[in-house]
């Protein structure tokens, strides 16, 4: 939103201060931190002197309306350096700009170069589906990497010419894409989520895009309306089987994953769903007859294309709204607290974890009654811990505690990623 308002205002002719956008950076500061107001300013910055705009005029301008929206981030961040003083002064230049460098005292969400084009790859499924199909209609020996010329030298500069001649929203669409996209390959902390901003600009591209296959008639929308037809097909067929419980729960074996995936099934099997979402079930079903209607009826590309759609939104709505709540209700750690508290009704109860790994799921269904073990060091009660800490802890405390096991769950914690032990503990008199 930011973006679109700094645009805006250079489409005015840079006159006067664009206040909405600065208000919007602000509360982006307030959320994200300084990024908030550096990435709409680099991006109408790096726009600005690609279409000719004076280096000085550009930095000074974007420069003054930068620092009016980190007013209310330096106000926060002085009454909470008040209360935490340098902690929180350490905390806050290690999650800022620690991060970025890759000097922080603890390994963050380290992942490799590819890990940001596979997340836009993943993030876009399942229209990357429809993308990858129509690669294959283009006519690549048509295409070249740069222009026709006479010298590489010129080449690169029709390369520049070309750019500088698009459209203002087209040219401004590719700088906010790859200038965040770049920005974020830098730093060895990468997550999906910090992409997030490009993409609406990559829809806009994308729609563009499939826009002009329809207008020349592409197979592609016809292939792809089978196979997202099948896609609604299939997955409606796939619950009704569990439903009625034709597939077996030896079909998952006796892996790492077999309990949990045993229980996804039986969720899916036994809960009493409304007539709301028995219509949301059947969904995909009417999407997909419509769809196939379509095509069966030789409709026109773009008819096609709105089926696609269709097919793609009634899959996420059945997804969201009824398969993923049944399966995640049973992924919840809630299952853990409550088993947690059949043992111990009430009070605090320690758990066993470094500093990077937390029963966050788990202390929240016991109302923050979890305390650090290794912190408190504590004379008896009861710990809880990962099976793969379990050597651990024996090695370090079975020489101070009286140990018993209480229970081992069958099932992993989706914080921890592992099945959980709960031990009894006494310390032993000396």
């Amino acid at each position: 939103m930011y973006k679109r308002q700094l645009f805006r205002w250079d489409e005015k002719g840079c006159k006067g201060i664009p206040w909405t956008a600065v208000v919007l950076m602000a509360c982006g500061t307030l959320t994200k931190g300084p990024v908030g107001s550096i990435f709409p300013c680099m991006c109408i910055g790096i726009y600005q002197l690609i279409r000719g705009r004076s280096f000085g005029k550009t930095f000074l301008s974007l420069f003054g309306i930068g620092l009016l929206s980190l007013i209310p981030l330096g106000i926060w961040f002085y009454a909470a350096w008040l209360q935490g003083g340098q902690p929180f002064m350490d905390l806050m230049l290690e999650e800022n700009t620690g991060r970025f460098v890759g000097k922080m005292s603890y390994p963050s969400h380290h992942n490799p170069l590819w890990y940001n084009f596979l997340t836009i790859i993943w993030g876009w499924t399942p229209w990357t589906l429809v993308l990858l199909i129509s690669l294959f209609g283009l006519k690549w020996n048509e295409m070249h990497l740069l222009p026709a010329g006479n010298s590489f030298t010129g080449r690169i500069r029709k390369v520049w010419d070309n750019i500088r001649s698009q459209s203002p929203i087209q040219l401004f669409i590719w700088i906010v894409i790859i200038a965040i996209f770049v920005f974020y390959c830098i730093p060895k902390s990468k997550r999906s989520v910090y992409l997030l901003p490009i993409y609406p600009f990559m829809a806009v591209l994308i729609a563009q895009y499939l826009e002009a296959l329809m207008q020349k008639g592409a197979k592609v929308f016809k292939i792809s309306a089978y196979i997202f037809a099948s896609l609604c097909l299939l997955l409606t067929a796939v619950f009704f089987a569990v439903r009625c419980q034709m597939i077996p729960d030896s079909i998952w074996g006796n892996g790492r994953h077999a309990a949990e995936n045993i229980a996804f099934m039986q969720a899916l099997e036994s809960t009493s769903f409304s007539i709301s979402k028995w219509l949301i079930i059947v969904l995909p079903v009417v999407a997909a007859i419509c769809t196939l209607r379509l095509v069966i009826k030789k409709s026109s590309t773009g008819s096609l294309l709105y089926g696609i759609t269709g097919c793609v939104l009634c899959l996420f709505v059945a997804l969201d709204g009824v398969y993923q709540p049944t399966i995640l209700a049973v992924k919840s750690d809630k299952h853990l607290a409550e088993d947690i508290r059949k043992q111990v009704p009430e009070g605090v109860v320690y758990s066993y974890t470094d500093r990077m790994i937390r029963f966050y799921c788990t202390n929240y269904y016991m109302n923050n009654q979890m305390r650090n073990f290794t912190l408190e060091n504590p004379q008896e009660g009861y710990v809880i811990l990962s099976a793969n800490a379990q050597e651990e802890f024996l090695k370090n405390y079975n020489a101070k505690y009286q140990l018993e096991e209480v229970f081992h769950t069958d099932y992993r914690s989706c914080d921890l990623r592992n099945t959980v032990i709960m031990y009894k503990f006494n310390e032993k008199r000396k």
